[in-house]
């Protein structure tokens, strides 16, 4: 709950001034005139032309929390990796801090691929050959 609430400001901000530009577009402006419901306006024209920022900011983020998670942890005494990798640091046991770095950056490579593939689902003229 302490991560999700530190993580909830910046992705609050950005998807309201995303949510804010795209309402403000042309294509919105048309679909309101057009008679659509104010639901099918915000969720499927306005929210999907509004995801790539946020999805972008999402990564971010996540990627800062991964390094944040060891903080909280030590500083609710909650066992986990990241007190696990502080005392291997400690105690000069490198090998539990390699194993670590490890997984992070394996965790911060398969983010970054899962923002990528979001990216060809949230916009269609993404994609491989583009």
């Amino acid at each position: 709950m302490t991560l999700g609430i530190f993580a909830l400001a910046p992705l609050a901000r950005m998807t309201r001034a995303a949510m804010l530009t795209a309402l403000s577009s042309d294509y919105v402006r048309t679909a309101r005139a057009s008679g659509l419901t104010r639901r099918r306006v915000i969720f499927v024209y306005a929210l999907r032309n509004a995801l790539l920022p946020i999805v972008t900011t999402l990564g971010m983020v996540f990627s800062f929390l991964l390094g944040a998670n060891v903080l909280v942890e030590k500083v609710f005494a909650w066992p986990g990796i990241g007190s696990y990798a502080i005392e291997a640091l400690i105690a000069s046991d490198y090998a539990p801090v390699q194993g670590f770095v490890m997984a992070m950056a394996l965790l911060y490579i398969a983010l970054n691929l899962a923002i990528d593939l979001a990216y060809g689902l949230i916009d269609p003229r993404i994609g491989v050959g583009a």
